[in-house]
């Protein structure tokens, strides 16, 4: 305890043994919730960020003075992100100490738990047992400010109820792709302040691309997947200044409910990972 209290401040680099360990918890994806930004490229190159929960050094952000410089370059006090949120989090106010291990917690447990990799491990997965429908929708409904009679939100837990029977069925990766994508367009309109009407109708193509790091052809590719479970498509659209000139759609339900894009903005309001709904399937979340 002395020694502590006597030791000299310094960054130490973490040690390969915590790379490594950090790297495969992170699933090669920044650890703030729904980014989809690679830590190390397919040539090998790591383009992320280590980020320190409580800072190395006095001064930094959420720099904790009781801690030994051992314990601060610890795996336990460091993270994977992108630039842009490594950034972000530097807001102490906004991500103080509790909330970055939540988010470092919520992270890694998605590649360090036995049951996910294990899921993830398996091609096909998707004739497991069909998830829980929903019973009420009451907290989507508080939070989209919902002002739906007691007919018109039955309809909707009936249609939503009967689209998870064969939402289930779809593989993972194409779920995982339509929520990132419904993110998006919800960050982007937040971003740019636009209008929640007309302002997630399509994503430019060539955002798409540079978003996911992906080649037209796998844009291609996993657009054709999602035309054929009835969940988006890209079409030519007309639009000053996009070129070429293509965007992403995501489909509505039969009755008209843009029901991912409601989704993203149900994530964004209760600060949830939209992966918890679409590669979970945790329908649930949306009831009280």
């Amino acid at each position: 305890m002395f020694f502590e209290m006597l030791e000299k401040v310094k960054r130490l680099q973490p040690v390969p043994e915590t790379l490594r360990m950090l790297f495969l918890r992170s699933g090669n994806l920044c650890a703030f919730p729904n980014c989809s930004h690679l830590m190390m490229t397919a040539d090998g190159t790591f383009v992320g960020q280590i980020c320190h929960i409580e800072g190395a050094l006095e001064g930094g952000e959420r720099f904790n003075p009781h801690m030994t410089n051992e314990q601060r370059r610890h795996e336990s006090n460091l993270l994977l992100m992108c630039h842009a949120h490594h950034k972000i989090t530097d807001d102490v106010n906004q991500f103080p100490t509790a909330a970055m291990r939540q988010i470092k917690q919520n992270h890694e447990r998605r590649f360090s738990d036995p049951s996910y990799i294990m899921l993830q491990s398996i091609q096909d997965w998707t004739s497991s047992s069909a998830p829980s429908g929903v019973k009420n929708l009451a907290r989507i409904s508080q939070s989209l400010k919902w002002s739906l009679s007691s007919e018109e939100l039955r309809e909707n837990i009936e249609e939503l109820n009967s689209y998870i029977e064969t939402f289930h069925r779809i593989p993972l990766e194409t779920r995982h792709f339509l929520g990132q994508i419904a993110y998006r367009m919800q960050y982007a309109s937040k971003t740019f302040g636009l209008p929640r009407e007309g302002a997630y109708e399509f994503m430019p193509v060539k955002d798409v691309e540079s978003v996911f790091n992906l080649s037209s052809s796998q844009v291609n590719q996993i657009f054709s997947q999602m035309r054929h479970y009835r969940l988006g498509a890209v079409e030519e659209i007309s639009c000053e200044g996009i070129n070429p000139p293509y965007g992403a759609f995501l489909f509505d339900l039969p009755s008209g409910w843009p029901l991912w894009i409601d989704l993203a903005e149900f994530c964004a309001n209760e600060n949830i990972d939209i992966r918890e709904i679409s590669n979970e399937m945790k329908f649930e979340i949306l009831d009280i």
